[in-house]
């Protein structure tokens, strides 16, 4: 993308939000797909489809209908245009900001967070799977596929301490694109409190 350059900005969608809120939105992101590009554009910056397919090592082709329907929800927004070799391409933009607000008594509401978070972990099993049969590196510094799940009793100041690191491990994963020698690798973190 850095070849690219802007052409022009037309705001020809509405802004995108922030706050998810409603169920049907959080329903809609339970597709990995939408999900991925979402998160390529919040977190890494406006992108036009090309550079959100080359992200997330997908077809460009197979993400228009998502892009589509995540416009639809307002999630993303058209930043303008960008010059390619063979014609201009719509760049989409995000807030960086992103974040799952609901209210945890709306029994809708908790169903959808359940299904997102049900198809993160299918996604990240089918994603594990795959890695399992095409040499997987499982020890050492450059290990590629690994699981672990792990549990801890912390306070409120190591609470906020872990937050901080799964937030610095997004952001470095973020910030990383394809570049020769590099290969994609997927994490999926689910956090949860146990009984209380």
């Amino acid at each position: 993308m850095a070849s690219q350059q802007i052409k022009t900005r037309q705001p020809q969608s509405a802004p995108s939000r922030a706050e998810i809120t409603d169920a049907a939105t959080i329903n809609a992101l339970a597709d990995p797909t939408r999900f991925a590009i979402l998160s390529a554009i919040a977190w890494g910056g406006a992108r036009t489809i090309r550079d959100v397919a080359d992200r997330i090592g997908r077809r460009p082709g197979s993400l228009y209908r998502h892009f589509d329907v995540l416009e639809s929800l307002g999630l993303i927004s058209r930043a303008g245009t960008v010059e390619t070799a063979r014609r201009d391409a719509r760049l989409y933009e995000a807030d960086s900001d992103l974040r799952f607000v609901y209210d945890a008594k709306n029994p809708d509401v908790t169903d959808a967070i359940n299904n997102l978070v049900a198809s993160a972990a299918r996604n990240a099993a089918r994603s594990f799977a795959r890695a399992a049969k095409s040499n997987p590196v499982t020890r050492g510094p450059l290990r590629d596929t690994f699981m672990v799940t792990k549990s801890g009793w912390l306070n409120d100041d190591e609470l906020e301490t872990f937050n901080h690191k799964l937030d610095e491990l997004r952001d470095f994963l973020m910030s990383r694109e394809r570049r020769p020698g590099t290969q994609l690798i997927h994490a999926t973190t689910i956090m949860s409190h146990g009984p209380r």
